[in-house]
């Protein structure tokens, strides 16, 4: 449950799980972004994302 400090915005109300995902998404996209712009191959982003276990992210 969301103290008093985190629903007025002094501290962000952000679960370490959800910050994680949140950055395993990111990382994802960016992974994904360079396969299509050409700057790695789509066998290496398959493999990073796949060994980095961000398939699900």
């Amino acid at each position: 449950m969301a103290t008093l400090r985190e629903t007025s915005g002094d501290v962000p109300a952000v679960r370490g799980s959800h910050a994680r995902k949140s950055v395993s998404a990111v990382i994802k996209s960016l992974i994904v972004g360079a396969a299509c712009r050409g700057l790695i191959p789509f066998k290496l982003a398959d493999w990073l994302i796949q060994r980095g276990g961000l398939r699900n992210a």
